[in-house]
């Protein structure tokens, strides 16, 4: 650009002319960048292109991309040379010294920090449903694929072959604290029980109390009496109350032989008075 002193907008102004091909003057520093930023979000730099966002959105990207163009070269600083090599604009100041921007840099950041910052504002609507998809393939079975391993055998088999190594032995479980052993005794219907460390039983009484009284039972048959009772021999005749007579023949008992008695003593010297 030659050596001539230019304003931050004139430089800014340039590059957007630089850039689209089209000469629109001196442009005010945010009016010209938000043409450059309009041009680059639209067509990109060459084949790079930067899909836009909603207007709104594209409004706060601009707005901070602007912010770093001021902080990088404030208004009212003269300019000796501004040039665009691709996305870089390079600011040479009156100074000397060299500020330069990657617009692609700023862009990229400025969407990113303003995805990460309204994230839940960016989910949009519901898409359609889509179409129904084809039919997956009829996938395999464990034991289709145990018999693919080269195994042998019936589903059975399969499901027995499961079954892991036996584990390691556990470590020792704590020795457990020792037990109270049980004491009992019965008085009456009273059973007593203590804990072996105790010196007196703790009596429950398991007598019920009295029960309700049972009903009536249903009268029995008519009984039949004995009407006489005769002995022939050793057979013993009951003639009951209908007539029918009962013959019980009874066993004939012998004792033991009794004991031989004393001999006699005659009578002498009888003479009749």
């Amino acid at each position: 650009m030659g050596n001539t002193m230019l304003s931050t907008s004139e430089a800014m102004s340039s590059i957007y002319t630089q850039l689209s091909g089209t000469d629109k003057g001196v442009l005010p520093l945010v009016e010209a960048c938000n043409l450059i930023l309009d041009y680059i979000l639209k067509n990109g730099f060459g084949s790079s292109q930067i899909n836009p966002l909603t207007p709104a959105q594209l409004e706060k990207i601009k707005e901070d991309v602007i912010n770093k163009v001021k902080t990088q070269v404030p208004l009212g600083v003269l300019l000796k040379d501004c040039e665009l090599n691709n996305s870089k604009i390079k600011f040479t100041l009156s100074d000397n010294s060299i500020k330069e921007l990657d617009l692609t840099s700023l862009i990229t950041n400025s969407v990113r920090d303003y995805v990460n910052t309204h994230k839940t504002e960016l989910k949009g609507q519901k898409g359609d449903k889509g179409e129904q998809g084809q039919r997956g393939i009829q996938g395999k079975s464990a034991y289709d694929l145990w018999l693919e391993k080269g195994n042998v055998g019936t589903e059975v088999d399969f499901l027995n072959s499961l079954k892991g190594q036996k584990g390691d032995t556990g470590t020792q479980g704590l020795q457990g604290n020792n037990g109270t052993s049980l004491d009992y005794e019965w008085q009456g219907t009273k059973l007593g029980i203590k804990k072996s460390s105790e010196s007196s039983y703790s009596y429950v009484d398991l007598k019920g109390s009295q029960g309700v009284q049972g009903l009536q039972g249903i009268n029995g048959e008519k009984g039949v009496g004995i009407k006489d009772i005769s002995i022939n021999g050793n057979n013993l005749s009951i003639k009951l109350d209908d007539e029918s007579i009962k013959v019980i023949t009874l066993p004939i008992l012998q004792g033991e032989q009794g004991l031989k008695g004393n001999d006699g003593v005659g009578i002498t010297n009888i003479t009749s008075v």
